[in-house]
């Protein structure tokens, strides 16, 4: 079969680099149509019935992700001049196609009863909130942190406000927004600032507490859910915001999640036109000190090129989009894609120097690397495909397509690279490519003193992996949201600056079903959901929480009842919920539904980490199991983006580990069918597996958590973690074949598979190091510690394998492959 192949790609090399050049050329017309998508719960792995909950909970109350935030800051959001920005950019915001509606503090509708100012006044801020609150629940912005902790509670208000007052107010037509015409007004400014002081729903949550920080909420409208109207819709704000300065003081930035996709797909394109270029700049420069021969530096570059062009133009082709973990596929096949490069041309240059014609010397490379080459190629696929056992969907479809790249690289290397080099004027006598140097040199004289003192060596190897499994094992798990960005990302600071004065972004809902009509109604459970709102918003992590009986509570002060006694009267329920329901928007909605058989409780939490958000809910589910016993006919689930994510961290780690195990029970054994050897393979494993450990104990001391994009960093090295080890075992198995002295067949090995080994082996450090250019932490992280781990391969390859070889080989083990 080697030879077969060898034939075609010397043979038929015209028809071999017309197919490659063809198939090239079809797929990257598709590179234009490629999509980039970025949705975080898609980071989230599955786990449990969650995801049906999560799609019943979409369905009763709406999916509140698409809403673009634009902050404003200023000293006093409630001045006049500041009030005219804002109204000047809601009234632009609601020409716009892209708005399904615009929430804004001069939208609140503030009752305007002639006559009765005062009154109206004290009523302003309830209606306000009732409304404003309501719509803005869809931003996921909670209370603000001052109403967590020693808060007085609430008091009683004006019981002196007659009920007709309150439904006036109520009806659809006392009520009107804030401002009506163009222009703001003193009494209009001045009308907003009662009502937002006179409510405690309107503070902390549509506008900071000192006043400093407001929101302006855009829920986008139906036809804005991909990514390119998101980005136009995201776009066009920015440009206004950028054309239309704001008065002295102002400042403005965005927030939501449509601003995240928008923000994470820019990032995302930048790093690709930085990232691929310096990847391809370390290649050349890998390749010029590997060999200083033109036609290796151009057709080696030229294979991987092509293979990153055949990858992106078939996931074109296919419908897959790039999203914040595969975007980085082109760049792992150029890095992945040369170390083959450099494995076959160092071999066609030792063929060069056996005395061969070009076209023997390009058969006999093909006929001896094909297999070392396939089986480096496929354990590495083998790293990624491993992450098929994933619950989480990024990661499943990062392993395939990443595993198929690196396939196609494989390919192209033994078909495409050796049959263009034949067409190359053979490299000059006294090149790096033709003549054996310093770094063989080395290489001798390093395994020989290795293997005059094996057990020293693999003694000091045992003291390192004792004290790197001792580290490794208080290694962290953990992870947040903001932890996929710089501390000085846009994203990071609105973020930041939403949880500190407005409560937040990230919710965690508690979901109550009945299939009891009207059960929300029942006074005793409106106290449960009360007492546990109360509860949640003393813990810790928590910045607010909202419910259902917040607007009851509300409505019932403002009727003259005491806000500190628990409900007792259906009838009172039933008649404070139909004041509320009068108007013409229902500002329930987004709390209960309209037969009271399905609620939700809101909390707001901050994003201070899974571990501790998982400890939360823990506490959370056991309060719930406490206080809601007395009613076994309503149901209590926990749901909400905060949840999802950190409680599918346990299982994204848990999926990642077994596919780690899988990794390394497939490849290793598949090296002992290749080398028809158990002990061959097994004497692979140490060296391999002792980088990995060194990582992760190095992670330990850098603080550097475990969690889904740090863990898939160990299935994927332990695929190239073992190529140096196949290269070296391939060689061994060839030279010990003709001489019967294992010293000297490991000599010659480390000879033949030295310069190869660490010349891939800096390719891949400095190839994965370029990934420390890009805008994610995740990563900077992976090209940080698989750069940090292959450096350990690299060693353990050439310094621990020899040792190893030297005490655990056994006479009869000499049944390496033919290669």
């Amino acid at each position: 079969m080697l030879d077969r192949l060898a034939d075609l790609v010397t043979r038929r090399r015209v028809l071999v680099l017309l197919l490659v050049l063809g198939l090239s050329a079809a797929l990257a017309a598709f590179i234009p149509r490629l999509r980039a998508d970025f949705t975080p719960s898609d980071l989230f792995a599955k786990f449990e019935d969650q995801e049906a909950i999560a799609a019943e909970f979409r369905a009763e109350f709406g999916n509140t992700d698409n809403v673009l935030l634009v902050l404003v800051e200023s000293p006093d959001v409630l001045s006049q001049p500041t009030l005219q920005y804002i109204h000047d950019l809601t009234r632009w915001l609601r020409e716009q196609p892209f708005a399904a509606r615009v929430d804004a503090v001069t939208t609140l509708p503030i009752p305007r009863e002639p006559g009765a100012a005062e009154r109206a006044t004290a009523t302003s801020g309830i209606i306000a909130a009732l409304y404003t609150v309501s719509a803005l629940t869809s931003t996921q912005v909670g209370n603000a942190a001052g109403e967590i902790r020693g808060v007085p509670p609430r008091r009683r208000l004006d019981p002196e406000i007659p009920e007709t007052v309150v439904s006036l107010a109520l009806g659809s037509g006392s009520v009107r927004p804030a401002v009506d015409g163009d222009e703001v007004t003193a009494d209009d400014a001045d009308a907003v600032r009662r009502a937002v002081r006179s409510s405690r729903l309107l503070r902390g949550r549509l506008v900071s507490e000192d006043e400093t920080l407001t929101a302006v909420a855009v829920p986008l409208a139906d036809g804005y859910t991909r990514n390119e109207a998101i980005e136009a819709a995201v776009g066009a704000v920015r440009d206004h915001l950028h054309d239309t300065p704001a008065p002295d003081g102002v400042q403005t930035s965005l927030g939501g999640l449509p601003f995240v996709r928008s923000d994470v797909i820019s990032k995302m394109r930048a790093d690709q036109t930085v990232m691929l270029p310096l990847s391809l700049l370390v290649c050349v420069l890998i390749l010029y000190a590997s060999f200083r021969w033109l036609p290796a530096i151009i057709l080696s570059t030229g294979a991987v090129v092509l293979s990153a062009v055949i990858l992106v133009g078939g996931m074109a082709a296919f419908g897959e989009p790039f999203n914040i973990i595969n975007n980085i596929v082109p760049l792992l096949i150029i890095i992945i894609g040369i170390s083959n490069a450099i494995h076959l041309v160092n071999r066609y240059g030792e063929e060069l120097r056996a005395g061969r014609m070009r076209l023997d010397a390009c058969r006999e490379s093909v006929k001896r690397m094909t297999v070392a080459c396939f089986l480096t190629s496929f354990t590495t696929a083998i790293g990624f495909g491993s992450l098929l056992v994933s619950r989480t969907e990024v990661l499943r479809r990062f392993g395939v397509v990443a595993g198929i790249g690196v396939l196609i690289a494989y390919v192209l290397t033994i078909t495409a690279l050796p049959a263009a080099l034949t067409y190359a004027k053979p490299p000059r006598r006294g090149g790096a490519t033709t003549e054996e140097g310093a770094i063989e040199a080395f290489m001798e004289r390093l395994t020989r003193a290795i293997l005059r003192r094996p057990l020293p060596v693999l003694g000091v190897a045992l003291v390192i992996f004792a004290v790197s499994v001792q580290q490794a094992t208080q290694i962290r798990i953990d992870s947040a949201v903001l932890d996929q960005f710089r501390d000085d990302d846009p994203i990071v600071v609105s973020t930041r600056l939403v949880e500190q004065k407005l409560g937040g972004v990230r919710p965690l809902e508690v979901y109550l079903t009945s299939t009891t009509p009207h059960r929300f109604d029942d006074p005793a459970l409106l106290n449960a959901i009360e007492d546990l709102e109360t509860w949640s918003k003393h813990q810790d992590g928590v910045l607010g929480a909202i419910s259902y009986v917040d607007y009851l509570r509300a409505v019932e002060q403002f009727r003259g009842g005491e806000a500190d006694v628990p409900f007792d009267s259906a009838a009172r329920v039933a008649s404070n919920r139909a004041l509320l329901t009068a108007g013409a928007r229902n500002p329930l909605a987004p709390y209960v539904n309209a037969d009271s058989t399905r609620a939700r409780l809101n909390i707001g939490v901050a994003d201070f980490g899974a571990q501790a958000t998982i400890a939360l809910a823990d506490r959370l589910e056991a309060r719930i199991a406490e206080k809601f016993a007395a009613f076994p006919d309503v149901q209590v689930r926990l749901t909400g983006d905060a949840y999802v994510g950190s409680k599918g961290l346990d299982a994204v780690i848990s999926d990642l580990l077994g596919s780690l195990f899988l990794a390394v029970f497939i490849i290793f054994g598949f090296m002992t069918l290749l080398f028809r050897s158990a002990r061959l393979a097994a004497l692979s494993v140490p060296p391999n597996v002792l980088p990995l450990v060194v990582t992760m104990a190095f992670m330990v001391v850098t603080g550097v958590p475990l969690n889904a994009a740090t863990a898939i960093i160990f299935s994927i090295s332990i695929g190239m973690a073992v190529d140096g080890s196949i290269h070296v075992l391939a060689r061994f198995g060839e030279e010990i074949e003709r001489r019967e002295n294992v010293d000297e067949a490991l000599v010659a090995a480390a000879r033949g598979t030295g310069k190869a080994i660490i010349m891939t082996c800096f390719s891949l450090m400095f190839g994965f190091g370029v990934m420390l250019t890009s805008s994610f932490v995740p990563v900077q992280r992976f090209g940080q510690l698989i750069a940090m781990t292959v450096f350990g391969c690299l060693l353990a390859t050439v310094i621990v394998l020899p040792a190893l070889l030297k005490v655990g080989w056994i006479g009869a083990t000499s049944a390496a492959p033919e290669t």
